[in-house]
């Protein structure tokens, strides 16, 4: 029998440290430190069906005085997905070109990502990264069917 890991709701609830909940075009002024902001109610969410990816990803923007920063995307649970038992993701992020991934577990309950920016951009013009969440497939396969889910906290600091 194949597993099937449905998620309830969302996979990911998203929460700044820095700029959150911003709605784009709020931050007129370039801040004197870095900051992340993401849409209220932005979520991502996961349904895997026991074969094939899933994945899902939500815009962010980040600015940093110095044009370069480190983005750490830590899971609140210490473990994962949690549910009838913890399940391994991996997180991604995407910036300027470039990705970098890293798998959220019991072993590693932060990923940390280093970008650069345009140190006079604001968010103002929108979302210019993404945070990419997909299962890690073998983890999925030897889960337990049912329902999982995380949250995690994102912040950033200049460089």
């Amino acid at each position: 029998m194949i597993p099937r890991l449905a998620i309830c709701g969302s996979v990911l609830t998203l929460t700044s440290m820095a700029g959150a909940g911003a709605a784009w075009g709020q931050d007129a002024i370039a801040p004197a430190t870095a900051s992340v902001s993401i849409p209220n109610g932005t979520t991502a969410s996961l349904n895997w069906n026991g074969r094939g990816q899933s994945r899902d990803g939500v815009p962010v923007c980040v600015s940093s005085p110095t044009g370069r920063y480190e983005i750490s995307i830590r899971t609140a649970s210490g473990l994962g997905l949690v549910g009838r038992q913890a399940v391994p993701y991996v997180v991604a992020f995407e910036s300027a070109g470039t990705s970098s991934s890293a798998v959220l577990s019991g072993t590693t309950s932060v990923a940390r990502f280093e970008g650069v920016v345009d140190p006079a951009r604001t968010c103002a013009s929108g979302p210019n990264a993404r945070i990419i969440v997909s299962l890690d497939t073998m983890a999925a396969t030897a889960a337990t069917s049912g329902n999982y889910s995380d949250q995690v906290t994102i912040a950033v600091e200049p460089r």
